[in-house]
């Protein structure tokens, strides 16, 4: 528990100035990362009671599981694919 707390503890804080930097490059950073922090800390905002409404609605976090799973994984896809693409235009 306490290592993927550690991990999961610093995902708002690192991550999107990594995605930022690394997707967008450095010219416009301070700009890009407002933008990507509001966008992943909107992202945990709504993510949290739709969390809680599958448990309302089914008695269980089992089916939020299985839609963060799924979510998760096209999330990954999405991220590769942008910054490989991103390094068409950003030097």
């Amino acid at each position: 528990m306490a290592v993927f707390f550690g991990f999961g503890a610093c995902l708002s804080t690192v991550s999107p100035s990594i995605i930022a930097s690394r997707t967008f490059g450095t010219k416009n950073y301070p700009e890009i990362f407002g933008v990507t922090t509001m966008l992943v800390n909107g992202g945990y905002a709504i993510g949290v009671p739709v969390i809680g409404l599958f448990y309302d609605m089914t008695g269980s976090y089992y089916p939020a599981w299985i839609v963060m799973g799924m979510l998760a994984v096209l999330m990954t896809v999405s991220l590769l694919y942008s910054y490989q693409k991103s390094r068409e235009y950003v030097k």
